[in-house]
């Protein structure tokens, strides 16, 4: 059985900003909402295949703004067991001396069914008024595992160690250690991660892995920036094993 479980929270804070000098006051809007869905246990499918479908859209309008889309993939299908494991980030924010605007969305939908399974999705957005200008900000997070095992591929594991007809170890050289990549920072934005927006920023990453006798990975991607207008990174793809 499927649980589903979730939330939705919304807030706004009103303040009055008073001009000292004509003593004129200005009101000010900053308003808050964050959701998110956890999803656990079997997945009913109409197809022996394994993958997802993934969409994300991030959108910001203002004078300074930032877009980015994030997706990483991971599908196997083998004589034991089938898997999924893919995650996607959308970001966007914006900030303008009048009003600005950011919005971040995305999904995965799993394709074919899943003995086990787990999914997440949250999403935030914040919208930021001061005297001077307004700062919006939009994320979305979503992770998607699925695992189907076929108990009856399981077979004695292949000896770890091989011998010579005399009964003698064979000694094999041993696999030079993989070490991760340095990080990669085309912005200069700062070797932490952290990227402050100043100007307009649309970035994107997707890295999509499929091991399987068969299967597909489509990516259809798009990415722009107006100078002191907007930033825009919207992403549609597929990946499956069979």
């Amino acid at each position: 059985m499927t649980i589903n479980r979730g939330f939705n929270l919304s807030a706004s804070v009103i303040t009055t900003e008073t001009d000292g000098g004509t003593g004129d006051g200005t009101t000010l809007v900053d308003t808050y909402d964050v959701s998110a869905t956890v999803s656990t246990g079997p997945v009913e499918g109409s197809t022996d295949a394994i993958g997802a479908v993934l969409h994300a859209d991030a959108t910001a309008v203002g004078e300074d703004t930032f877009a980015s889309v994030s997706a990483e993939a991971n599908v196997s299908a083998g004589p034991v067991a089938t898997s999924a494991n893919v995650s996607l980030k959308t970001e966007a924010a914006a900030a303008s001396s009048d009003q600005s605007y950011a919005s971040a969305t995305g999904s995965i939908e799993l394709i074919g069914g899943a003995e086990r399974s787990f999914s997440l999705s949250y999403d935030s957005a914040v919208v930021d008024q001061e005297v001077d200008g307004t700062i919006a900000r939009s994320s979305s997070i979503d992770h998607l595992y699925a695992l189907n095992i076929d108990e009856s591929g399981v077979a004695a594991p292949s000896p770890t160690v091989e011998f010579t007809e005399d009964g003698v170890p064979v000694e094999t050289a041993a696999e030079p250690p993989v070490t991760a990549p340095a990080y990669d920072d085309p912005c200069g934005c700062g070797g932490d991660g952290s990227i402050p927006f100043d100007g307009n920023v649309a970035l994107y990453d997707v890295d999509m892995d499929l091991i399987a006798d068969y299967g597909i990975i489509e990516v259809d991607l798009s990415s722009f920036a107006v100078e002191d207008q907007m930033s825009s990174v919207t992403l549609g793809s597929i990946i499956i094993a069979d």
